[in-house]
């Protein structure tokens, strides 16, 4: 081989290879991560994919890396998570039933989940509902829940085996289920509930209401896949960059950039 020739091979092997690593130093910094649409709080057609979507993009930047978030319905994003395919879920309730496939970040402002039913049906609700969910499930067990497929709602709904429940893939489903009187609860967020009857059941407003208090109210988690190879390190580095968006102040501005209101997180991440 003539001398440049062999200099022209080697500038070529010389990109090729910077070229790799270029491409292993990026993919080293991306969080893949994938998401089941929960409505006001993450969706792919919500500005900056929802609340959810930008605090978590925000906390992981905030510690160098880039985020990729990739939306299926709940029962399939579980799956592909657990499986170890991509690094986590979002968002993931502090619920019991996760624990064996994930390990979940701090935790970050969440949900306001509940029971939806019909205005002409009189249910036992307490008061005091929320601080003993489980006993009030058992009050209500006579009745018919529905809830979707995939989705954790809560460690006493999770565990409750005495309940009458039924699965569908989507709230909307639900919706429908609940005026057409084939459920007698829906189980849902109470934000999500709006949405939905606003923008695609308006004729059903004023004919459901929520009980309150919420019944499942929880703080969000991102919940890291115990398969995937780095999620210890994802955690602490999310966690990392969560208290940094907390001193900040940014957690409240991207509430209230999203409408949603402020709440602090209860517990602590595990």
């Amino acid at each position: 081989m003539r001398p440049l020739q062999f200099r022209s091979l080697l500038r070529l092997l010389c990109g090729v290879a910077l070229s790799l690593g270029a491409s292993v130093a990026t993919a080293a910094g991306t969080v893949r991560l994938v998401a089941a649409e929960l409505s006001p709080y993450i969706g792919p057609t919500h500005a900056r994919e929802g609340y959810v979507a930008e605090l978590v993009r925000a906390a992981f930047e905030r510690v160098g890396y880039t985020v990729d978030i990739r939306f299926y319905p709940p029962a399939r994003a579980r799956s592909v998570a657990a499986s170890g395919e991509v690094d986590g879920l979002l968002p993931a309730p502090d619920s019991g039933s996760l624990a064996g496939e994930f390990v979940l970040s701090a935790p970050f402002p969440g949900a306001n989940g509940g029971l939806l039913k019909k205005r002409s049906l009189a249910v036992p609700y307490p008061a005091d509902a929320a601080t003993r969910p489980l006993d009030t499930l058992r009050q209500l067990s006579h009745l018919r829940f529905g809830a979707v497929r995939g989705a954790s709602v809560s460690a006493a709904f999770d565990g409750a085996d005495f309940l009458k429940r039924e699965y569908v893939d989507r709230d909307l489903q639900n919706l429908d289920k609940l005026a057409l009187g084939r459920i007698d609860l829906m189980v849902v967020d109470k934000f999500r509930a709006s949405d939905l009857m606003i923008l695609h059941r308006p004729h059903l407003i004023g004919q459901l209401e929520f009980l309150r208090p919420p019944l499942f109210r929880s703080d969000f988690h991102v919940a890291f896949s115990r398969r995937a190879p780095r999620h210890e390190r994802l955690r602490a580095d999310f966690n990392r960059g969560l208290s940094a968006l907390v001193r900040e102040g940014r957690v409240e501005d991207i509430l209230t950039r999203h409408g949603l209101s402020v709440r602090k997180p209860q517990a602590s991440g595990r």
